[in-house]
C-alpha cells in the first residue's frame, strides 16, 4: 500500500474559469486564509494535527503567484497541481466552453486540463476533489460580487 504523500507546498489548488469566475477564486481563497478554528476545538487536537490547523492555508490560485505566458500551463499550472493536496473546482457557465483560437480550432479550456490532469495521477494517492457548483445568477447579491468585495478590500481586478 502507497501511503499519502505529506509534503505539499500547497493545501489547495483553486481551478475556475476566468471569464466569469475570477472574483469569485479570490473570494474564497480570501475567506479561506482568514478561517481558523476556534481555540476550544484547537485545544483537543493531537500536537501533531495543531500545527497545520494553527498556520494559514497555502492556496495556489494562478493569479496570485504567477503571470500568464505561452508555457504558462506546462511551466506553471501543472508543477502547482502536482504540489497541491486538494483541487477545489469552481463550477460556473464558462466551466466547459472550448478555447477557441484564431483558426478557429477547438481545444479543452485549462480548467477541463488541470481536473483531467489532477485526477488521473493516480500513482500518489489523494483526499478528494472538491467541487463547487454555483447559481450565476446570484451574481449581484453575492458575497464575491464587485459590490460587495469593495467593502471588505477586494476591489479591483
Amino acid at each position: 500500500m502507497v501511503s499519502e504523500k505529506t509534503d505539499y507546498a500547497y493545501d489547495l489548488f483553486i481551478s475556475y474559469r476566468r471569464a466569469d469566475a475570477l472574483r469569485l477564486a479570490k473570494y474564497i481563497r480570501h475567506r479561506l486564509q482568514r478561517t481558523h478554528l476556534r481555540d476550544d476545538l484547537l485545544n483537543r487536537l493531537p500536537n501533531s494535527l495543531r500545527v497545520n490547523a494553527e498556520r494559514e492555508l497555502r492556496i495556489y490560485i494562478d493569479v496570485a503567484y504567477e503571470r500568464a505566458a505561452t508555457d504558462f500551463l506546462t511551466q506553471k499550472v501543472i508543477p502547482a497541481l502536482n504540489a497541491s493536496r486538494r483541487l477545489l473546482v469552481i463550477s460556473t457557465p464558462a466551466a466547459f466552453e472550448d478555447i477557441v483560437d484564431h483558426t478557429g480550432a477547438r481545444s479543452p479550456n485549462w480548467l477541463c486540463q488541470e481536473v483531467d490532469y489532477f485526477s488521473a495521477r493516480g500513482q500518489i494517492p489523494r483526499p478528494k476533489t472538491l467541487w463547487s457548483c454555483l447559481d450565476p445568477a446570484h451574481q449581484r447579491t453575492a458575497p464575491w460580487s464587485p459590490e460587495r468585495q469593495s467593502a471588505v478590500g477586494l476591489g479591483g481586478s
